[in-house]
């Protein structure tokens, strides 16, 4: 169950993989290991922000 811990909704139709971000963009984007660009939810990016440096 430990996995579960990497995997964060993001936005509201988002559910991602933390292993897999390679970029954070600062107007609200991050760009996955594939080139996707996903949106993060204003609501959660500094909730995202702090997990991420946790990992």
């Amino acid at each position: 169950m430990e996995k579960l811990h990497h995997f964060y909704l993001i936005h509201k139709s988002h559910f991602i993989n933390l292993n897999y971000i390679s970029e954070y963009l600062n107007e609200g984007y991050i760009i996955m290991n594939n080139s996707d660009k996903v949106p993060i939810a204003k609501a959660k990016r500094t909730t995202f922000l702090e997990k991420i440096r946790n990992i």
